[in-house]
């Protein structure tokens, strides 16, 4: 297929609901299921995965019916401790084909991550640049897929600034693009939470800006609190561009 040629529309959704007991801005991280389905079915029985800022291994377990076995996964983060976590449940589970490496994959080579043959799958949950994605292309043979899921600016967008890690829809098929990654799978997600009151969302939520403590020093907390305390009752609480790739002939 040529980029020329691939075009297809971006999905949209957007959930909103009144926020949940016990909830927090961590479900920002959250996979998005439309997104993860695709990505299984890029990955073949048997093949190879590495994963970038695997973190404690989400994407390896996720997938692990898929490439194991007879396949590998190699996770790869800064965060020794939470791959220290990863090798542990992969011994529990009998997974022999996965593999947890101390890589910085913002500055580093994929090469010497994979164990002899190119990968079929690379992914990147919530772990994104445009670094990343220009080496994902390089590490990945004809037909290999790049999937990734980004922060969208529309995230805290009531905190009045975008994290400077947001990609649009226009700037992450731009990127893909460049690097001959052809869009099988376009897709923007997000949840919108509705509280009752201000101390749910300040108290609660946030516990009092505990949950977010770099916002105190950027100005975040103090956008959020006039947001909230003016009448705001809803957070963008969750935005992810959702993409997934196929490398196209050279």
């Amino acid at each position: 297929m040529s980029t020329a040629t691939a075009r297809i529309s971006w999905q949209r959704d957007t959930r909103r609901r009144l926020c949940a007991p016990g909830e927090g801005p961590a479900l920002h991280g959250q996979v998005g299921e439309a997104w993860l389905g695709a990505v299984r079915e890029a990955l073949p029985p048997g093949g190879g995965h590495l994963d970038l800022g695997c973190g404690a291994g989400r994407m390896t377990f996720a997938l692990a019916d898929r490439w194991s076995p007879g396949g590998w996964s190699v996770g790869a983060d800064r965060d020794e401790e939470a791959l220290a976590q990863a090798r542990e449940r992969a011994r529990q589970e009998g997974l022999a084909g996965a593999r947890f490496i101390r890589w910085d994959v913002e500055r580093e080579e994929f090469g010497p991550l994979l164990p002899g043959r190119p990968p079929d799958l690379i992914t990147a949950h919530l772990c994104m640049s445009p670094e990343i994605a220009e080496r994902a292309a390089r590490a990945l043979p004809t037909g290999g897929v790049f999937a990734f899921a980004a922060l969208h600016p529309d995230l805290w967008r009531e905190a009045g600034r975008a994290s400077r890690f947001a990609l649009d829809e226009d700037e992450a098929q731009a990127l893909l693009l460049r690097h001959g990654l052809v869009p099988a799978f376009l897709r923007v997600e997000k949840e919108v939470l509705r509280f009752r009151d201000a101390r749910e969302a300040i108290e609660g939520f946030f516990r009092n800006g505990e949950a977010v403590p770099r916002w105190r020093g950027d100005g975040r907390w103090d956008a959020l609190l006039a947001h909230i305390r003016g009448g705001g009752r809803t957070v963008t609480a969750r935005a992810q561009v959702q993409c997934v790739a196929r490398k196209a002939p050279a």
